[in-house]
């Protein structure tokens, strides 16, 4: 969640002991890598965004990542109108209009020559805020497991709130005007 892996090796295991393909939601998690291994890599098909919050943004939509030339084959498809890899003018099945304009993956390259910067940017920011809020009573930072790397995320868990500390909504206080 927020570019935090879950445990892709293990996920990907089970899964090819079940005889299920991993399609892995990596949405958030542009270079972020899991056992050194890139996470969208560990199952059969790997998907990200590039909405205009990540990291690589084109302004809208994202790709998909697989090794599987036939899984490869049947998705080309499904994001130009049906029609087959080898071409042709009207499709053979299902598929909608999701191709990339050439002007959005000009933005897309120029962003991922840049993502290696971005990520040591925001890593510094972790960083500092990390060792800000280790500074405040009751607050712990998100621990960062074993085998993650450039993991984008960081969430401050706040103490349980203490009960009947007659607390309420802050509308309802009459010091509030």
């Amino acid at each position: 969640m927020w570019g935090y892996p879950a445990d892709g090796p293990e996920l990907a295991q089970a899964c090819r002991a079940w005889g299920v393909p991993l399609v892995e939601d990596a949405a958030q998690a542009h270079g972020t890598t899991l056992f050194g291994r890139y996470v969208g890599t560990h199952g059969a098909i790997g998907t990200f965004s590039t909405h205009a919050r990540k990291l690589i943004c084109t302004g809208e939509g994202g790709f998909c990542l697989t090794d599987d030339p036939a899984l490869a084959d049947r998705l080309r498809p499904l994001r130009n109108l049906g029609k087959p890899p080898s071409g042709g003018e009207f499709g053979t099945g299902f598929g909608l209009n999701y191709k990339l304009p050439a002007l959005a993956a000009a933005l897309g390259r120029v962003q991922l020559s840049r993502l290696n910067s971005r990520l040591a940017r925001r890593s510094l920011i972790l960083e500092k805020l990390t060792a800000m809020a280790s500074e405040i009573s009751g607050l712990e930072p998100f621990p960062i497991s074993r085998g993650r790397d450039r993991v984008q995320c960081a969430a401050l868990p706040l103490p349980a709130p203490v009960p009947d500390a007659g607390t309420r909504p802050l509308h309802t206080d009459p010091a509030v005007p």
